[in-house]
C-alpha cells in the first residue's frame, strides 16, 4: 500500500514538472522583453493547467503586465490627445502604481525549496525587478499625460472663444505687452513654432 501511495506521488511530481516547466521556460523571457501577450498566454496557461504558485510570481507577472498594459494605453491616449481617453487611462495608471507592491506573499517553508520553487523564486525576483523599473517610467509618463490633457483642455477652451473677442484683440495695432504675451503663449499652446509667434505674425493671423 506504501509502495502504491509513493508510486502515485512520484508520478503527480512528474506530471507537475512536465506541465510547468514550458509554461517557465516561455514566461521568464517574457518578463525579460516586456512582451505582454506572452505574459498574459503564460499566466493564462499556468492557471488552466492547474498549478499551484507559493513564491510570488504570478503576482509579481501579473502587476508587471498590468503596469506595461497601462503604459501602452497612455501613450496612445497622449497620441491622440483625446482629453476623455486621457482621463481614464490616468486614472487606470495611477490604479496600476498604487497596487504595485502592495500583494502580501507567504513566506516558503523549510524544506520545500526545490528546483521548481527555487527557478519559480528567482523569477519572481526577476519580475519584480523589471516591474520597479516599469512603474518608475510610468509614474513620470502620467505627469507627461496630465500636462497633455491640461494642455488640450487649454485649447479647446481658446477655440471656443468669442468671435468678437478675437476680431477685437487682431484689431490692436501695437498690443499691450500683456496682450502679446498671452497671444504667444495661445499660439504655443495651439502648436505654432515659437519663431513665428512674432507681433506682426500673431495679429495678422487669420488662423485663429
Amino acid at each position: 500500500m506504501m509502495y502504491y501511495v509513493l508510486h502515485k506521488l512520484k508520478v503527480r511530481i512528474i506530471l507537475y514538472i512536465t506541465a510547468e516547466t514550458p509554461i517557465l521556460d516561455r514566461l521568464e523571457p517574457a518578463i525579460q522583453q516586456h512582451n505582454p501577450a506572452q505574459l498574459e498566454a503564460s499566466i493564462s496557461d499556468y492557471y488552466s493547467a492547474g498549478l499551484t504558485d507559493d513564491t510570488g510570481l504570478l503576482l509579481e507577472t501579473e502587476e508587471l503586465l498590468a503596469a506595461l498594459r497601462a503604459q501602452k494605453e497612455l501613450t496612445a491616449a497622449m497620441q491622440k490627445r483625446d482629453c476623455k481617453r486621457l482621463d481614464e487611462t490616468i486614472l487606470a495608471a495611477e490604479h496600476a502604481v498604487s497596487m504595485s507592491g502592495k500583494t502580501t506573499l507567504q513566506p516558503i517553508k523549510a524544506g520545500r525549496k526545490d528546483l521548481l520553487t527555487s527557478r519559480r523564486m528567482e523569477m519572481k525576483r526577476r519580475a519584480a525587478e523589471e516591474k520597479r523599473g516599469v512603474v518608475q517610467e510610468l509614474g513620470y509618463q502620467i505627469l507627461d499625460a496630465d500636462k497633455v490633457r491640461r494642455l488640450e483642455n487649454l485649447r479647446h477652451e481658446v477655440l471656443q472663444m468669442n468671435q468678437s473677442t478675437i476680431s477685437e484683440i487682431r484689431n490692436y495695432n501695437h498690443p499691450p505687452q500683456l496682450v502679446h504675451q498671452v497671444m504667444v503663449a495661445t499660439y504655443l499652446l495651439l502648436g505654432v513654432n515659437e519663431s513665428e509667434t512674432q507681433v506682426r505674425n500673431i495679429f495678422l493671423s487669420s488662423n485663429i
